[in-house]
């Protein structure tokens, strides 16, 4: 099984330090914002399945949001993370989530707030209202020590199982064939 993972939220919010983590398990505080889009894929074990997450790490640079709706165009999940010591990348986390419903999506997005480790701006109680009035799942890490990056790629899987278990195979339309006054 395969899905399109893709992350999004305002520059410097740690996008990037995220997947780093996942991947390789690492944190570099030296980190540059991406520019246009990152791919990379991991492959995940989830319930005796095998996984593979094609991860989209997007710009949040104000000049690359044009861009963004390309890259999450049939997205399987998404990643809408924000910055828990800055106060505008939360505020902005409705401004993503509008332009995910604007694309047609709206399942399987989750809410991230990122540098749980460092002194906060967001307080949890305000983070997890938003997410609920949005419907989506919460979580908050921390890309420098790892906290939850694992349960937060579980929960991507178990999204993704259970989308794909619910979709609905479309049947074979079998064509009336037309016969002719000389067969």
């Amino acid at each position: 099984m395969e899905a399109k993972v893709v992350f999004l939220g305002d520059a410097g919010v740690g996008k990037t330090c995220i997947l780093s983590r996942l991947l390789r398990n690492q944190f570099d505080p030296q980190t540059l914002s991406t520019a246009g889009a990152q791919f990379v894929q991991k492959a995940m074990n989830y319930n005796g399945k095998q996984i593979k997450l094609n991860l989209w790490d997007t710009a949040g640079q104000e000049k690359y949001r044009s861009l963004a709706t390309m890259y999450y165009r049939n997205a399987n999940a998404v990643l809408i993370i924000f910055d828990l010591t800055r106060q505008q990348s939360f505020d902005n986390v409705v401004y993503w989530y509008k332009q995910l419903q604007q694309a047609s999506i709206s399942q399987n997005i989750i809410i991230v707030g990122n540098k749980a480790d460092s002194v906060r701006k967001v307080r949890r109680a305000d983070a997890e209202l938003v997410a609920e009035s949005l419907y989506c799942p919460y979580f908050e890490c921390s890309a420098k020590t790892g906290d939850s990056i694992g349960s937060i790629f579980e929960k991507v899987c178990e999204l993704v199982e259970n989308c794909s278990s619910k979709t609905v195979k479309p049947m074979k339309l079998v064509q009336e064939q037309k016969q002719g006054c000389c067969q």
